[in-house]
């Protein structure tokens, strides 16, 4: 399974899975001609889009993406938060607690806790039988998920260094707050990891890192060093 990064922050996110049959487009939240030239303008293994919540970072090219032919997977309330024209589209496919297939992949959402209606992805290559979990802008992991190869999670902020951006006055009170609510400390995903069974991870992508609230090569030594594998940033 090949994972490649298009983008991740809050500035945009997308995401392409490819495991050789079909290709996955995680989160549309950049503009649809750099989703476009990410998949080398090539849209006929492009089995699907998943969306994990409707903020725009995560989904701003969802109607280009449906446009061109491309269905798209999510919660019935983030549709109806991206307006009726979205949630009436025939390629706008409404997703809850349960497994489906799209393409060459099964894929089973789980909510997780956002200040909209938020989901995680557990997705498996029923071509590779490999595993990937995907979660993003929440504060913790409700499930431990034994077995992955693949990790891509939010890893935010570390504590220390947003403790001290608040102390400096860099950070507001008030925003440092909300980021603790709705975003994953590496503490967190460290935690996490280390309670899960880890024997067959083989990457691990640290992904929606804020620009000031973390110490990068600090969490990449250390996540490296629990793991003993690759861990992408």
């Amino acid at each position: 399974m090949e994972i490649k990064v298009v983008a991740s922050s809050s500035k945009g996110n997308c995401y392409i899975v490819d495991d050789g049959a079909s290709k996955l487009i995680i989160e549309c939240g950049i503009p649809w001609l750099q989703i476009l030239d990410a998949l080398n303008y090539k849209t006929a293994d492009v089995c699907g889009c998943l969306i994990s919540h409707s903020h725009g970072d995560h989904s701003k090219a969802i109607t280009e993406v449906m446009r061109n032919g491309i269905e798209v997977y999510t919660s019935a309330e983030c549709l109806e938060e991206l307006g009726d024209k979205i949630n009436a589209h025939h390629r706008a496919n409404r997703i809850s607690d349960y497994e489906f297939t799209v393409g060459s992949y099964k894929v089973r959402p789980f909510a997780v806790e956002h200040d909209v209606t938020n989901l995680a992805f557990l997705i498996k290559s029923t071509v590779t039988n490999e595993t990937l979990l995907f979660v993003t802008d929440t504060n913790q992991i409700p499930y431990a998920v034994n077995g992955l190869d693949y990790l891509i999670c939010e890893c935010n902020f570390d504590r220390k260094t947003l403790f001290a951006n608040i102390d400096s006055g860099l950070v507001d009170e008030k925003l440092a707050l909300r980021i603790i609510k709705n975003h994953m400390e590496f503490e967190t995903i460290k935690t996490y990891i280390e309670h899960i069974d880890r024997r067959n991870l083989k990457q691990i992508y640290l992904i929606h890192l804020s620009n000031q609230n973390i110490n990068q090569s600090y969490v990449v030594k250390e996540i490296q060093k629990l793991t003993g594998c690759e861990v992408i940033i």
